[in-house]
């Protein structure tokens, strides 16, 4: 009994020592349905049960998507351009839209709140489909990075990874590398607990579903005859072993040359 309560204590340490402290800035990337939104509603409701304890250290939650509670603001751009948002919690989904790393949009007054973050005592998670199709200035500014894998039972893997800095033997540059956290510092997100803060169907404003019987519907049929179920098909096997023959004839012919 005693061996048995001292593995589920070492268990336990390394479950809890394993798990990174958050900070500013935490990317979020899975592939789609994997419980991107999902998560973000969860840190929603979590950080809104502290604020109404009055034991957080945010006074607002703004999302870019529709979530209960929070203050919903479309346009990100504007808002960061336009203010300076202090202990604010920001939940991004989509990041590879807003932040999209082919448009490079941030300015430098956006720039400049990303990078001091941590003075205005506000903190940013992104959740994107990829870990790099964000702006090149966020990334490096990632403090924590976690992986979403889809799970049976509803549930969503959560994978922690480690960035640091390392050289490159071959060019000799300095890179950023990335490795999986330990298996004690995994968690998991049960989706269905968190269905209910958001529409999982939600699409933005401004885009209508097109009238498709504008469009010409082009029929297309394919006779099934006599030629096409027996004659093509055995003309095609006749050309592909033909082209096979006389391939290996070449390398037949090549090889005695050699010798």
């Amino acid at each position: 009994m005693t061996l048995i309560l001292l593995i589920v204590f070492i268990l336990c340490l390394l479950f809890f020592m394993g798990r990174p402290k958050e900070g500013q800035m935490v990317l979020v990337f899975a592939n789609i349905g994997a419980g991107k939104t999902t998560l973000l509603s969860r840190y929603a409701f979590k950080e809104q049960k502290k604020i109404k304890r009055g034991k957080s250290k945010y006074k607002q939650i703004v999302s870019n998507t529709p979530i209960s509670d929070c203050i919903y603001v479309s346009d990100i751009h504007k808002l960061l351009n336009d203010f300076a948002p202090e202990r604010t919690l920001f939940l991004i989904d989509e990041g590879g839209i807003v932040f999209n790393n082919r448009k490079m949009k941030l300015t430098d007054r956006e720039i400049e709140y990303l990078k001091l973050i941590r003075h205005y005592d506000s903190k940013m998670v992104i959740v994107s489909q990829s870990y790099d199709d964000v702006d090149i200035t966020i990334r490096r500014l990632y403090t924590n990075m976690y992986l979403l894998n889809k799970f049976i039972f509803g549930q969503t893997l959560i994978k922690p990874i480690r960035k640091f800095v390392t050289i490159e033997e071959e060019t000799e540059q300095i890179i950023d590398a990335y490795a999986f956290r330990p298996i004690f510092s995994w968690g998991f997100l049960n989706r269905k607990n968190y269905y209910h803060m958001f529409d999982t169907k939600w699409k933005p404003d401004g885009r209508q579903q097109p009238e498709y019987k504008d469009f010409q519907v082009i029929p297309y049929r394919w006779k099934l005859n006599v030629y096409n179920k027996y004659i093509h098909p055995a003309f095609y096997r006749i050309k592909i072993r033909t082209i096979m023959f006389f391939m290996s004839l070449k390398r037949y012919i090549f090889s005695k040359r050699n010798i």
